[in-house]
């Protein structure tokens, strides 16, 4: 397990490192040398208004 990557602790080899990790932390770093809002944060802003969007669709299938 390692705690090395976006979102927590992961299964995986902290030495290794995926293209989109790479990709998503240095467009983190970038915005941050501007002052702008971090990745995470929009990420999470967009699962904020997501997930009371899908509720009665994850209700439905859950009644399947």
């Amino acid at each position: 397990m390692c705690a090395n990557r976006p979102g927590g602790v992961h299964l995986g080899n902290p030495a290794s490192d995926e293209e989109d990790e790479r990709a998503l932390r240095r467009l983190n770093e970038e915005l941050a040398l501007m002052n702008a809002p971090s990745v995470h944060g929009v990420v999470y802003a967009i699962g904020e208004m997501t997930a009371p969007a899908v509720r009665p669709l994850r209700e439905a299938i859950g009644q399947i």
